[in-house]
């Protein structure tokens, strides 16, 4: 395994970088414009596009929090399963596809940095079998607006997941290490990836995760 290989880093450091082809950095950018397009709709047509459990599409703000519904995370977002844009509620209105297709763009360059990872870590062990989490993974994207009433605009916490590819069109996004929090600078055109670990965003605008 390379020494500058994103898997290196995850061991060595607890986080890791990887930076985005050109191509691929293009799609992303297309995909913020969509997320753009669709969070500044009015609300009535984004809750359209919401599951009742708000496990599919549109979450919108107050529904998700780190440690206590009474510190609601400040955002809203939007969920998108396996690939799979049939599981969006009225997946095919106009007022949702285009960004539909904008996350099926971006799901392959999320999934491809996610193999990097995955390949770099089955060599070091030695794991022989393909590790497919694709059908169990989802693109998260998160809408930060609101005025900054508190610290932390969401509260410290820790994903329940393999590892998180996070980028953000702004600064803002911390993690723990060693027991401190610290300022994670991605910078643009790159994913940070973090295994399971605390994390606390303070963005205000568009933050991506692909989560497996």
């Amino acid at each position: 395994m390379s020494l500058t290989s994103p898997a290196r880093d995850l061991l060595d450091r607890g986080h890791a970088t990887i930076p985005l082809p050109a191509a691929d950095a293009e799609v992303l950018a297309e995909l913020r414009t969509h997320a753009a397009r669709f969070f500044t709709q009015d609300e009535e047509t984004k809750l359209r596009h919401g599951s009742s459990d708000f496990n599919f599409g549109y979450r919108p703000y107050g529904r998700q929090y780190s440690v206590s519904p009474e510190r609601p995370d400040m955002n809203s977002s939007f969920t998108y399963w396996a690939n799979d844009p049939a599981k969006v509620p009225g997946h095919e209105a106009d007022t949702v596809a285009p960004f539909l297709k904008a996350l099926a763009g971006y799901w392959r360059v999320a999934a491809d940095a996610a193999d990097q990872v995955l390949a770099g870590l089955a060599a070091h062990y030695g794991y022989r079998d393909d590790l497919q989490f694709r059908t169990s993974s989802y693109l998260e994207i998160n809408w930060y607006l609101r005025e900054p009433e508190r610290d932390l605009l969401q509260d410290r916490h820790e994903d329940g997941h393999l590892f998180t590819l996070a980028t953000s069109d702004g600064p803002g996004l911390e993690i723990e290490t060693d027991g401190e929090m610290k300022q994670a600078t991605v910078g643009n055109g790159r994913l940070l990836v973090m295994p399971v670990g605390r994390d606390a965003p303070r963005p205000r605008g568009i933050a991506e995760v692909f989560q497996g």
